[in-house]
């Protein structure tokens, strides 16, 4: 501080996109860049330099478009368990069942969308979604299908 500063060289391109700038930043947001691999704040420049998490690190988001609310689980860069959720129906969605009715697995990276900082949520919340006991519409047909396959007509009482 208050001295001349001392030039060391330039930074070599490979690590222009890894590297932040002289910022000063709270010991908090240090050791969440040091856990998963990149900051939770919101940060305009996330539009230019993607975050990228750690490949073992398992992130959790929440969007809403229309009115359906979308819960995201990443471990690193994909998605691994996605629910959506709009009035009574919950979606639950995973790479060995991508699509269900109109809704689609996200296939995009994490570092395609610039996250805001109030987008992140805990692995509790995410879970009580997933666990939760609404059913999917096409689980009910699929209950109703399967009582039909049993279905023996004359075994039944009126």
């Amino acid at each position: 501080m208050g001295q001349k500063p001392v030039e060391i060289g330039r930074l070599p391109e490979k690590y222009h996109s890894i590297i932040k700038d002289g910022s000063l930043y709270r010991g908090s947001e240090i050791k969440t860049r040091l856990e998963y691999g990149y900051f939770k704040r919101t940060d305009m420049g996330y539009t230019i330099i993607k975050r990228h998490p750690l490949p073992d690190v398992d992130s959790y988001m929440k969007t809403s478009h229309e009115a359906a609310v979308y819960r995201y689980h990443f471990k690193g860069e994909y998605v691994v368990r996605e629910v959506v959720m709009i009035d009574d129906e919950v979606v639950r969605l995973t790479p060995k069942h991508p699509v269900s009715g109109k809704y689609y697995l996200y296939t995009g990276a994490f570092g395609d969308v610039n996250w805001f900082e109030g987008d992140f949520i805990t692995a509790e919340e995410f879970n009580k979604a997933w666990n939760s006991a609404k059913c999917t519409i096409s689980r009910i047909i699929g209950s109703i299908c399967k009582r039909l396959d049993n279905f023996v007509p004359g075994k039944f009482d009126i």
